[in-house]
């Protein structure tokens, strides 16, 4: 890669893009077609200067070449040329060391947001955002998600909300019987008890 790249973006026919050489990243073809029709095609595949090919974007153009094949209409951000070839906008500017170095960022790229999770207050934005007019559509959630999200109030509890909470402490103990007594003392008193080893 080189050491200061320099970006920009540029409008390219939508069948001049080609796809990495290998791509094992699966898509959502409905749920990406769905999204672009809410937030138009916001955000920009990136293509390997040392390759010409894809290096990220692959689901989006994908998904843009089924809807031109059927002659379906570009989503917002898509320009349209005199001939009817669809321009995509496209960064620019990045290149690869070579294509294992292409490969593992292509990984990086698709793994590192799938493995960061989400925060606590997803259920919430969920629920804000299903008083929307277009609810959850095009967020790749469903209300399906949020149900399994939201907490599930007890009958016998007056006060649902803190009987879902779960508070742990983690006890280090210098040995096997060290561990057994605390169990035992700690079980005595009522509390529920699991042993880890670490």
């Amino acid at each position: 890669m080189t050491a200061d790249p320099e970006f920009s973006i540029a409008y390219m026919p939508l069948h001049e893009l080609r796809p990495a050489k290998r791509n094992v990243k699966g898509h959502d073809q409905a749920g990406i077609d769905q999204s672009m029709q809410r937030f138009g095609f916001a955000s920009t595949p990136m293509i390997d200067e040392r390759t010409g090919l894809l290096e990220a974007g692959h689901g989006r153009i994908k998904t843009l070449l089924d809807k031109h094949w059927i002659g379906g209409d570009p989503p917002a951000g898509i320009r349209v040329r005199e001939d009817g070839e669809w321009l995509v906008p496209v960064q620019r500017g990045w290149a690869s060391e070579n294509d294992a170095e292409a490969e593992a960022y292509g990984l990086a790229d698709n793994r590192l947001t799938e493995v960061g999770g989400w925060d606590d207050t997803l259920a919430e934005m969920l629920e804000s955002m299903t008083e929307t007019p277009k609810g959850l559509d095009g967020t790749g959630f469903t209300y399906d998600d949020l149900e399994r999200l939201l907490p599930k109030p007890s009958d016998d509890d007056t006060s649902p909300q803190l009987n879902e909470m779960l508070f742990q402490v983690v006890v280090e103990c210098t040995d096997e019987l060290d561990q057994r007594e605390v169990i035992e003392q700690l079980e005595k008193e009522g509390r529920t008890v699991r042993a880890l080893s670490m």
